[in-house]
């Protein structure tokens, strides 16, 4: 395209250069002008918004107070709520998940940002392995640059297939356990929107907990949109040992045709990752989600 400009003005003068996901966002509506184009950049729910949360949001509105500020709330997230998660979280994976272990944020795409924070902090000029038919943020793209991870791709694109022991065994094949910081998993997958599945797991288990020094991103924003039994999560087949390095994302609002509303849960046992992640949200966001008034 002609003459596109790839900086924006930002309020306060500063001159801020567009990344590649948001050129292409751009593009596609000035292409949307004269010919209709598909956007699937960003999910776009199409399911009826889920009646609960509309209730919530009600609520939420009507018990503001006008003689009260509306103050920063906890970087982690307030504790209440992290306590119902986390309570929810260890029903659903069988396996205890703290009020500690939780961390709201701002959607999954902010999520991945501060888990893709941690990996850049952590594992700095090492690889990431992931699928090459991959969710963008997942190369770990900020909103302020075009840095990204060193990928180290699994080769899943001819069968578009999800991931396998026998791919990934053959991607890490001749690489030193030492330049392997992190691994990336989509699943269900985005784009290819399929799964792993639990006798798969059982098979890679072995092979990622041979990789004791490296991260493991566990991204599960789909998981309510599998409408069989056969989604079983890494999270509640791995063992003790690398379960401590897995971080879990969760979507708090897809499910709910609700992806508008901004909300994602990041969980790991690991403190020293909290801390990162934490860290990312007091640089970025100043507060996570809110769920109530905190006067």
């Amino acid at each position: 395209m002609k003459n596109f400009i790839d900086r924006v003005h930002l309020p306060n003068g500063q001159i801020e250069k567009l990344n590649k996901l948001e050129k292409l966002y751009l593009i596609a509506k000035d292409l949307n002008k004269k010919e209709p184009v598909q956007f699937a950049i960003f999910g776009k729910p199409s399911a009826p918004v889920y009646q609960p949360i509309i209730d919530a949001q009600k609520t939420y509105w009507q018990q503001l107070d006008n003689s009260l500020p509306i103050v920063y709330g906890e970087l982690q997230g307030e504790d209440e709520y992290r306590a119902r998660m986390a309570k929810a979280l260890t029903r659903q994976y069988q396996t205890p998940v703290e009020k500690d272990d939780v961390v709201f944020t701002s959607g999954g795409r902010i999520a991945i940002q501060a888990a893709s924070y941690l990996i850049r902090s952590l594992c700095a000029n090492k690889y990431v392995v992931t699928t090459n038919l991959f969710y963008p943020d997942h190369t770990g793209i900020s909103y302020s640059s075009d840095d990204q991870h060193n990928l180290l791709l699994i080769d899943v694109e001819k069968e578009m297939s999800s991931v396998t022991s026998d791919n990934l065994r053959a991607t890490l094949d001749g690489i030193d356990k030492d330049n392997i910081g992190a691994f990336v998993f989509c699943d269900p997958n985005n784009p290819m929107g399929n799964i792993v599945g639990k006798e798969e797991w059982l098979k890679i288990i072995p092979i990622l907990e041979q990789y004791e020094n490296s991260i493991v991103l566990l991204d599960e924003a789909y998981a309510e949109m599998v409408f069989d039994e056969l989604h079983q999560s890494l999270f509640s087949l791995a063992s003790e040992q690398l379960r401590e390095r897995i971080i879990l994302l969760r979507s708090g609002t897809k499910g709910f045709s609700a992806s508008g509303e901004r909300m994602a849960i990041l969980v790991s046992r690991n403190q020293s990752f909290i801390n990162k992640i934490v860290e990312y949200h007091a640089s970025n966001l100043v507060h996570s989600p809110k769920s109530a008034q905190h006067a």
